[in-house]
């Protein structure tokens, strides 16, 4: 069964996550399967980069660099990247959260993560693709 889901709903929504962030919390996501988003600290993030540097180095997911965005959603600056099943046409997921940026849909096929601060996006991407 498939919902039907409108830019502004997107945007309701992500005007909601932003108010409720907290101070340790360093971003968050869209989880499919549970039809909610999640905000996540630097533990959670910590524990998630060594999964996902294991399911890279098998050759399961990958974070391509021309991916990140730097988006503001609701007025506020973000930092992205989009973490993709590596055989694109297995699992041809558009996250929701490409509807909200500010500056207009972007649509891709995996799972974005929205980061307050550059730094964190880019040293998560760097220790999950093994780039020193």
């Amino acid at each position: 069964m498939s919902t039907i889901i409108s830019r502004e709903q997107i945007q309701r929504e992500m005007q909601w996550i932003i108010n409720d962030k907290r101070k340790d919390e360093i971003g968050f996501t869209y989880i499919a399967h549970m039809n909610d988003y999640s905000y996540f600290d630097k533990a959670l993030m910590t524990d998630q980069m060594k999964l996902w540097r294991k399911l890279a180095k098998e050759g399961t997911i990958v974070i391509q660099e021309y991916n990140h965005r730097s988006p503001t959603i609701c007025g506020k600056q973000f930092y992205t990247f989009v973490l993709q099943n590596a055989d694109l046409e297995s699992n041809p997921l558009i996250d929701r959260v490409g509807f909200a940026f500010d500056d207009g849909a972007f649509l891709v096929s995996g799972h974005i993560y929205c980061f307050r601060k550059q730094e964190n996006r880019d040293s998560i991407y760097k220790y999950v693709m093994g780039i020193k």
